[in-house]
């Protein structure tokens, strides 16, 4: 079950946690048991047995949701350990989100951001590719499926369409169903390779 170890109701970041690694958190831990001790997440397993690890959300970088698929803090708002983490020991080889690249928090990162394309930093085994403006989920499926499938690695994939959830907390209708759209085609992309 999904649910947090010290709450009714259950945030993202408890949430991300149980999927990522099968055990309950408390709410805003990521990546940390009800004890706030570090378990071992799915990228972390895979990447041991060889495989590629991508990240996709419409948040950004360190959301809860993509955070707990690679980072181990015991409160969300940590925002520069989670970077660091992310940075330092993410076993994340390609990454898209949303946000701005030149937002002050992210002057230390090592990685180049782009906008458009998917490029190797020269400092880091990892790709991000940054939208700085509104991000079209089902195309960046796309572009990172095409990009993994090249690869020629088993690969992780985890695709989180972040704008639904923020959309539903802001009571705005309209977004949330273009975000839903946009999920539903991203999903429709991710069965047709997996089945094709």
């Amino acid at each position: 079950a999904t649910n947090s170890a010290d709450a009714i109701c259950t945030d993202s970041a408890a949430g991300a946690t149980a999927f990522a690694t099968g055990t309950k958190s408390n709410n805003r831990a990521i990546g940390v048991d009800r004890f706030g001790n570090d378990i071992e997440n799915v990228t972390e397993l895979l990447a041991t047995k060889g495989y590629t690890n991508a990240i996709i959300t419409t948040d950004e970088i360190t959301g809860a949701t993509p955070a707990a698929f690679y980072a181990h803090v015991k409160d969300r708002a940590m925002e520069m350990k989670i970077l660091k983490q992310l940075e330092e020991e993410a076993p994340i080889e390609y990454f898209i989100a949303s946000g701005q690249k030149n937002h002050p928090k992210y002057n230390k990162l090592k990685y180049s951001f782009t906008d458009w394309h998917l490029a190797q930093p020269k400092e880091s085994a990892m790709s991000i590719r940054y939208f700085k403006n509104r991000m079209d989920l089902s195309a960046a499926t796309t572009e990172m499926l095409a990009k993994l499938q090249n690869n020629n690695h088993a690969f992780f994939l985890l695709l989180e369409g972040a704008n639904i959830d923020n959309s539903g907390h802001a009571n705005r209708l309209a977004p949330m169903i273009e975000a839903l759209y946009s999920f539903d085609l991203a999903v429709a992309q991710a069965l047709q390779y997996a089945f094709l």
